[in-house]
Formats: C-alpha cells, structure tokens, sequence
C-alpha cells in the first residue's frame, strides 16, 4: 500500500485515481503524519464485500 500527503494527492489527483484504478493498489492518504483515509477502486470494494 503506497502512502502520500494530502497535499501530494491535492496536487496529483489524476495520477492518484489512475494508479488506484489501473495499477489496482490502494493509497493511504496522511495529514500531518496521520493516516486520514484510504483510497481503493470500486472493483476491490466490490471483491471486499463477495461472501
């Protein structure tokens, strides 16, 4: 899982989605050295939530 700043991912967003989407990793996304959330496509969502 790949770690940026908020403001990294304010300044790349599109680069961001893409490499979610198309690389299919998930980016955890910090504030202040803190993990603020975590970005994952909706395809891995969908996989998450299969029984």
């Amino acid at each position: 899982m790949k770690t940026v700043t908020a403001k990294y991912a304010r300044q790349n967003f599109a680069e961001i989605l893409n490499e979610v989407y198309f690389g299919h990793q998930k980016i955890v996304i910090t504030r202040s050295g803190k993990p603020l959330v975590v970005i994952t496509s909706i395809k891995e969502t969908k996989k998450e939530k299969k029984p």
